[in-house]
């Protein structure tokens, strides 16, 4: 017991200088620390280049990604991005005026974009209107858009409008409007990932600040771990954006993990860190001391303990036709 806090016994080893070197420059390391995850965040605003999908071969998340495809998409797209903005208006029919001038009114943000043609059903001949009007239902319909540039500017351009599609308040009762096919589909994927991942931060940074508090009863001492695990991860999301540019497997999944891992374990190892801390200070060490004693005891064990967590997930890689490998 006594060569695990006798400084005596560890002060010729790595991490027990690594400590002491440490606390003789330690607004170096502090301002060093900063500027390398303020400099690695800044990467948060690139645009992520995320794939778009994963899988070959036959499998039923194929099949039917195709079979969505074969539906609502033209095989002869090539050149251009497209998708549809559906309406159901029950009880009215396409060509009705109110049903018109809604429509109208929600797709006006996208007909004044000169990089955008739309087509109507009301205005579209008899031949092409069962491609925008149900054949079944007729308080179904769409109206196609046509998006003139490549995928990725097509999905930055969608991006920035989503928000505005939006049907207006003098719409039919029951009216609703959904946005279809692939280019929109992954825009809502991807935003539906965004608001639930800050959802799930907002409800768990509350959470981990009152565990903190009640494990240190300082708000010092537990701001600590705190600011420790945000710059982590506002530093891995930007290193997670940045990657998207140099690396092409990456898909949107790798910054939930990411982030709700890093909270995590960073919460979890500057814990282990504060309580070494003060407990070395508690035995009479003076701060230099109990900082060095800290670094050779739990910045040791936290070392390694980060090493497993690598070399567990690296086994991640080596999945086939799933989203795990960029988890990995």
């Amino acid at each position: 017991m006594e060569g695990a806090t006798d400084p005596a016994r560890l002060e010729n080893r790595l991490y027990f200088k690594m400590g002491g070197f440490v606390y003789d420059n330690a607004h170096v390391v502090l301002i060093c620390s900063l500027l390398l995850c303020t400099g690695l965040g800044y990467m948060i605003t690139l645009e992520p280049r995320y794939i778009e999908g994963y899988g070959e071969g036959d499998l039923e998340s194929v099949d039917g990604w195709e079979a969505a495809g074969e539906g609502f998409s033209d095989p002869n797209e090539t050149a251009f991005e497209s998708f549809y903005v559906l309406f159901h208006h029950p009880g009215h029919a396409y060509d009705d005026g109110e049903v018109i001038s809604a429509i109208l009114s929600t797709i006006e943000v996208l007909a004044t974009n000169e990089n955008i043609d739309l087509e109507v059903p009301w205005e579209t001949n008899e031949a092409n209107r069962s491609t925008l009007v149900s054949s079944v239902d007729s308080s179904w319909s769409r109206v196609y858009v046509k998006v003139n540039m490549n995928r990725e500017d097509s999905k930055l351009l969608l991006k920035d409008i989503y928000q505005d599609i939006e049907l207006p308040d003098n719409a039919p009762e029951g009216m609703e409007k959904y946005l279809t096919d692939n280019l929109a589909i992954d825009i809502t994927f991807d935003l539906v990932l965004k608001e639930e991942l800050l959802r799930a931060e907002l409800i768990s940074a509350p959470l981990t600040i009152l565990i903190l508090l009640f494990v240190f009863g300082t708000v010092v001492s537990a701001s600590l771990p705190a600011l420790s695990g945000i710059y982590t991860v506002i530093a891995a999301v930007g290193i997670i954006h940045g990657l998207t540019y140099v690396v092409d497997d990456l898909t949107v999944y790798a910054v939930n993990i990411v982030s709700l891992l890093g909270i995590g374990l960073s919460v979890d190892y500057s814990l282990f860190i504060v309580n070494r801390f003060r407990e070395e200070l508690g035995r009479g060490h003076d701060k230099r001391t109990a900082i060095a004693m800290t670094s050779a005891t739990a910045g040791r064990a936290i070392l390694f303990s980060g090493l497993t967590v690598i070399a567990g997930l690296t086994g991640m890689l080596f999945f086939d036709n799933t989203g795990l490998p960029s988890l990995g």
